[in-house]
């Protein structure tokens, strides 16, 4: 099993790559999820950190 890696969310990175992600979607009528969405958030780590916390389900995270 993969480990994890140590992470420090950056919230500035984080709203530049989540206007990163409006332009993504405003630019496209279509997206594909292994061409489009899974790179674009695989290169954007801060993004996909704050969506995982985001979910108010979510009660503990490291």
């Amino acid at each position: 099993m993969k480990g994890l890696d140590n992470f420090t969310l950056d919230l500035k990175k984080c709203l530049r790559e989540l206007e990163e992600f409006e332009h993504l979607l405003n630019t496209n009528q279509t997206l594909k999820e292994t061409q489009d969405i899974l790179p674009f958030f695989k290169r954007r780590l801060h993004l996909s950190a704050f969506i995982g916390v985001y979910v108010p389900q979510i009660i503990r995270f490291n």
